[in-house]
């Protein structure tokens, strides 16, 4: 089915674990259509002519959410904060500075790659250190208990809480608020007392973050810019 069809492309991902039709927009703005193996074409060309407005909703509120402020394109988001990057060549210093309102980046290399992964460690190793610390006392608050930790990059979830108390958060958190990142984990905690999304659960959430509405809120308007490739930002273009 060409573009024009529907008014947006979309790619088909089969799986044979499937048994019914999904829709999803990722973090790139592209719209995942997954289906069971050998599903017929008129089917999913009927689903999709039935979905459209609710795709074509969705792709709205992306490219939305997904616009950056001028004055911050070439800025970080840390704690919620943008900080400009400054970019020192062939200067002594570590790798990565944090200085008032500004990050100093000492790349390896002069290229776009080097800063953009410089900038990554240096942030998912501010997101281990900083969340690692914080869900233990917040567990601790919630008298709650949970098996093991990891921090890693996830591209459709915050976090998660699995049977077994295994809890998982998203390394790219540590661009959002304090008061954001405490939200996710207290929502996953909470999990360790309802897995569910019932409104006990979020009546529990409730009692630990009694604004986490307007936390919610704002990682569904601001999520997308916490997934930038940090290899497109403004500041590295004059580098080759």
């Amino acid at each position: 089915m060409q573009p024009q069809d529907f008014g947006f492309e979309y790619q088909q991902k089969i799986s044979s674990r499937t048994r019914s039709l999904r829709v999803h927009i990722d973090r790139f703005g592209q719209v995942i259509v997954t289906t069971p193996k050998r599903y017929p074409q008129s089917l999913l060309h009927e689903f999709l002519t039935q979905s459209s407005e609710w795709i074509e909703k969705h792709l709205a509120l992306y490219r939305r959410r997904s616009r950056v402020d001028e004055g911050n394109a070439g800025a970080v988001l840390y704690y919620g904060a943008p900080y400009h990057i400054e970019i020192q060549l062939h200067e002594n210093g570590p790798t990565i500075e944090q200085k008032d309102s500004h990050i100093v980046v000492r790349p390896i290399s002069p290229t776009p790659v080097s800063c953009a992964l410089a900038v990554e460690r240096w942030l998912k190793a501010e997101a281990d250190r900083y969340m690692s610390k914080r869900i233990h006392e917040l567990a601790k608050e919630m008298n709650a208990s949970f098996s093991s930790l990891h921090i890693r990059d996830q591209s459709t979830r915050w976090g998660s809480c699995s049977a077994s108390k295994r809890l998982q958060l998203n390394w790219r958190l540590i661009q959002a608020p304090k008061e954001v990142i405490d939200y996710v984990m207290i929502h996953e905690l909470a999990h360790l007392v309802h897995m569910n999304h019932s409104e006990r659960f979020w009546a529990y959430v409730e009692r630990f973050d009694p604004a986490f509405l307007i936390h919610k809120k704002w990682l569904r308007f601001h999520g997308a810019a916490l997934h930038k490739d940090f290899r497109n930002n403004p500041a590295f273009r004059s580098l080759k």
